[in-house]
């Protein structure tokens, strides 16, 4: 599923699309739209197939026909009235710069159907500079543009972002739609119901760890907790996470907690999601943790997630703090 193919809306979309096209039927569609829900649901996927479907010249059956001028550019992720804004380099900020080319494409007169669309993703990588600078856009966008903000979660972005928008959530697929949807790609695999389920039932995500070698990397840090808690130390840990993206490795710390901390409370492992890190499940059974230490190392994940997007930490030093950080609330 590459970028050059038209965009249609997935099965577990549907929802989300049905009520977008009854907005848009009755003239009440808002010029900004936020897109938001579980990570690796497709939310740009669905972002794209709207965009797509706006700027089609002969939409069918709500969805865009493929067949046109505009479907043809689109196909070709060359259509002149399509703009994709995205951090310059993963995991950092958008940069003000970027907003302000945003806002001279809007200005601009439209090349073809009458309308534009600027879809931004991750909208929460717009640092307060880029965001103010995006407002006013936002708030009376020239000619008939549509931008649509793309996010996780909505409390990452301003309030004055927020404001400006109207929400469509894209729920996660079931456990089936979402097996299907890979099988799909991947005939051979036998493993897919697992990935899914360490995909926390975002099938995009799955798809980045099948193609991007990221299981590899989760299998590191699952191993790497584990090791410091034992004979090695936090600086040969850190030096062994280096290959890993810092920004994979906070998330995947932050779900691995959110299990302990439902491990801890219930002593049910049938209720963890990462259950197949069976050392480092144990590993948590086998000492008297307080949730609140749990609790707290969530929010140290997120502080470095947060400093991590505004500046270009060492990893190596963030790793290390991480790790010393977790073993004292392990005990070790």
């Amino acid at each position: 599923m590459s970028d050059h193919e038209l965009k249609l809306p997935l099965e577990w979309h549907q929802t989300a699309w049905n009520s977008l096209i009854d907005a848009l039927d009755r003239d009440h569609l808002a010029h900004g739209l936020l897109i938001f829900g579980h990570h690796g649901v497709g939310k740009l996927h669905f972002a794209k197939a709207l965009g797509h479907y706006l700027l089609c010249h002969q939409p069918q059956n709500h969805k865009a026909c493929g067949q046109c001028q505009s479907c043809l550019l689109n196909k070709a992720a060359t259509h002149p009235d399509m703009l994709v804004v995205q951090p310059e380099d993963v995991g950092k900020a958008i940069k003000v710069d970027q907003v302000r080319e945003l806002n001279h494409f809007v200005a601009q007169t439209s090349q073809m159907s009458g309308k534009k669309v600027v879809i931004i993703e991750p909208a929460d990588a717009m640092n307060i500079n880029s965001s103010n600078a995006l407002l006013k856009t936002l708030e009376e966008p020239a000619g008939d543009t549509h931008l649509i903000l793309v996010v996780d979660s909505l409390s990452s972005l301003m309030a004055t972002i927020r404001s400006r928008c109207q929400y469509y959530e894209i729920q996660p697929p079931t456990q089936q739609q979402a097996t299907s949807f890979l099988s799909e790609m991947y005939p051979d695999r036998t493993d897919l119901d697992v990935l899914v389920t360490i995909a926390e039932q975002g099938p995009f995500y799955a798809k980045e760890l099948i193609e991007q070698g990221k299981l590899e990397w989760r299998n590191l840090l699952s191993q790497g907790l584990v090791d410091v808690c034992g004979s090695k130390s936090s600086v040969e840990v850190a030096e062994s996470w280096k290959p890993v993206d810092l920004m994979e490795a906070l998330h995947w710390l932050d779900s691995w907690v959110r299990d302990m901390i439902v491990l801890v409370m219930t002593k049910d492992l049938e209720r963890v999601k990462n259950r197949d890190l069976d050392a480092l499940m144990n590993l948590v059974q086998s000492r008297n943790l307080d949730p609140r230490f749990l609790h707290r190392y969530r929010e140290i994940l997120s502080e470095m997630e947060r400093a991590a997007i505004e500046s270009h930490p060492n990893k190596q030093l963030v790793y290390d703090r991480l790790l010393v950080d977790w073993k004292t609330m392990i005990g070790a």
